[in-house]
């Protein structure tokens, strides 16, 4: 029988797989793991059912590859999805604020503190911005007519975004920033990607001298922002403002922080069929990928400069 250990959360396992992946691999019948979630906290089953390993599955997803008797496979995903629905989230509007820790680490990195504050209060003005998101985790709890409605929603927002920057991936300048800026105010409903811009045109209009950049994670679905960089390059000073998960943190802390989102398939209906689950940052399959950094021409560089 597989057991939790206290070193679970400290040690890396093999292929970066929980003992929840192992315990899947191994049982057949839902009471085999019922026994093994008998012996762990209902968090610390939340935190593996969360947990990608090294290939990017979760525990849920090698369920599908066992070969399982009469109803075991239902009955084994329907012990995981309430699971896989919890996370570390906040309210989406809930107050972001410094940390402890991050507050004393400050007094030792001149600048960090200020760029703490920034990241804070652009993410709440942002938070205050918009009334909903399909991907937030609360969303787990809408009726499928509420959650359905706002996928639309904001599938229309998209549509007409790309539509007027004449179909560009990310913003490649400040009018794309402002198209993006103005399809925002016409919904007030967005995910993590406009969380990021509606952040990013803030920033640009009330810190236009601090260097900020998007980022997103590399083999996972999330976009945020990435404030006082210096050329490009991360320093003691850079830190990370994620809009959409409510959190703002030294970005050197960001592979204990920061937070993976995936739009799970539960069932056959491609409309309604999903749960948005929260995951873990595995070092050892996902990383921090440039996505847009608006840099000012140069001709307006040299106007601010005279």
């Amino acid at each position: 029988m597989l057991r939790n250990s206290s070193s679970f959360f400290a040690e890396k396992p093999k292929d970066g797989n929980t003992l929840l992946h192992l315990a899947i691999q191994k049982y057949k019948t839902v009471s085999q793991l019922d026994e093994y979630l008998s012996g762990l906290s209902e968090w610390e089953a939340s935190v593996q059912a969360r947990t990608v390993n090294d290939d990017g599955k979760l525990p849920y997803d090698l369920v599908a590859s066992k070969k399982l008797i009469g109803k075991a496979s239902i009955e084994i995903k329907d012990r995981l999805i309430p699971l896989m629905m919890q996370s570390e989230l906040k309210s989406l509007h809930s107050k972001v604020t410094i940390s402890r820790d991050d507050r004393e680490k400050a007094k030792t990195i001149p600048g960090l503190l200020t760029n703490l504050e920034i990241g804070c209060e652009i993410a709440n003005e942002v938070r205050k911005f918009f009334w909903d998101s399909s991907t937030h985790p609360q969303a787990n709890a809408y009726s499928i007519k509420k959650y359905v409605d706002l996928c639309k929603e904001i599938k229309k927002l998209r549509d007409e975004t790309q539509r007027r920057t004449h179909y560009h991936p990310e913003p490649k300048d400040e009018k794309d920033l402002q198209v993006y800026t103005d399809v925002m105010q016409e919904h007030h409903v967005g995910n993590c990607r406009e969380f990021a811009y509606r952040g990013y045109k803030l920033l640009k209009e009330k810190y236009p001298d601090l260097e900020v950049a998007a980022y997103a994670i590399e083999n996972s679905d999330h976009k945020f922002l990435i404030i006082g960089l210096k050329k490009g390059k991360f320093t003691k000073q850079t830190v990370l403002v994620d809009s959409w998960s409510g959190s703002v943190y030294p970005v050197s802390e960001h592979q204990l922080k920061l937070k993976g989102y995936i739009a799970k398939k539960i069932g056959p209906d491609e409309e309604k069929d999903y749960i948005n689950v929260i995951t873990n940052y595995n070092p050892d399959l996902h990383s921090l990928s440039l996505e847009c950094r608006i840099e000012e021409p140069a001709r307006k560089r040299r106007r601010l400069a005279s």
